[in-house]
């Protein structure tokens, strides 16, 4: 199914809630943004370690997401 949307002034759509119900998106959902050739993707944004992509255990780091096993590892390397 396509759904035509306007944007607003601040660049602004408001996604079906079909889509959204579908999805399971709700307001605490966090999604990720990507262009893909000429496409704009959203999906559905899961926290991982940004060095070696783990889901567990993770520690916030300035921002990023780090795994406790990358943090060990590169304490045992500095």
């Amino acid at each position: 199914m396509e759904y035509v949307r306007k944007l607003d002034e601040l660049g602004r759509i408001v996604l079906p809630a079909e889509m959204r119900n579908e999805l399971g998106w709700d307001g605490d959902s966090r999604i990720a943004i990507s262009l893909q050739d000429d496409q704009l993707v959203l999906r559905t944004s899961r926290r991982h370690c940004v060095i070696c992509g783990n889901e567990e255990r993770l520690r916030p780091v300035r921002g990023k997401m780090v795994c406790q096993t990358c943090i060990d590892e590169l304490k045992s390397i500095f």
